[in-house]
């Protein structure tokens, strides 16, 4: 059975802000953030990607980094998403 998941665009558009100008997140995963990593839930649990022009291997991130990310990510998530604070986490 699928499952329906929706958000409030407003809501949407402040994280998509805080996770594009997060410094921190910047330094582990590259920039510019929002030109070219993806963000995806897979299985429960985020994982980030590269886009990279012409067909060349997206670069992969340690279990440790992935980690690190999820975590900054969460908390930018709680910060900018009323009510997130009783969310369960995405790890």
């Amino acid at each position: 059975m699928a499952s329906i998941t929706g958000i409030r665009l407003d809501y949407l558009t402040d994280i998509v802000n805080a996770i594009t100008s997060d410094e921190e997140l910047e330094s582990i995963l590259g920039s510019p953030l929002a030109k070219h990593i993806v963000l995806m839930v897979e299985e429960g649990e985020f994982r980030f990607r590269t886009l990279l022009p012409f067909d060349e291997p997206d670069k992969k991130y340690t279990k440790e980094v992935e980690k690190k990310a999820a975590t900054i990510v969460q908390r930018l998530i709680k910060m900018h998403y009323p009510g997130a604070e009783n969310m369960p986490e995405v790890k």
